[in-house]
């Protein structure tokens, strides 16, 4: 469900501004994490780090049922939780630091190949991890300028890399 007050128009310069906070919030904390081995962040942070993420665009992920979402997997056929799903715009799998951030990618896929997400909710965006951000039909992260296809891509340095249409 997405309202009408869900979104704020903001600006590109409000938009880096925020992501710019994002990293300065974010970074310490995964530094901390790694250096002091902590495991399981991505039950404990994932979330909260999504709704960050989303508020630097403008979003208010209160106001959209964006988080576990049931789906089946096509490898199992069992049902699974998708950690952000906002129907026809993002699906974003997030993984532990130190994960295989390829396996979070294979696991998004393995979501929208199981049946229960119809086609016209596919998102055009896929993010794997808290790293990246794919255009749906890609395979591999982007760099910053453009996509394969040519569309824009922004980039915020070290942290996180996202790509829009």
């Amino acid at each position: 469900m997405t309202s009408s007050y869900a979104v704020a128009a903001l600006d590109r310069g409000d938009i880096r501004k925020n992501l710019t906070s994002l990293v300065s919030h974010w970074r310490p904390r995964i530094d901390e994490w790694k250096s002091t081995g902590k495991r399981h962040t991505e039950k404990s942070h994932a979330q909260q780090f999504w709704s960050d993420l989303l508020r630097s665009f403008g979003v208010i992920p209160e106001r959209i049922d964006l988080f576990e979402r049931d789906a089946a997997r096509a490898s199992t056929g069992n049902t699974g939780y998708i950690d952000l799903f906002w129907s026809g715009v993002v699906l974003g799998e997030a993984k532990s630091l130190g994960r295989d951030l390829d396996a979070a990618f294979s696991q998004a896929l393995d979501y929208l190949a199981g049946g229960s997400i119809e086609q016209h909710e596919w998102p055009n965006l896929s993010a794997p991890s808290l790293r990246s951000v794919r255009p749906r039909g890609t395979s591999a992260p982007q760099r910053a300028g453009s996509t394969r296809d040519g569309r824009k891509c922004l980039l915020e340095p070290r942290w996180p890399r996202l790509v829009s249409g």
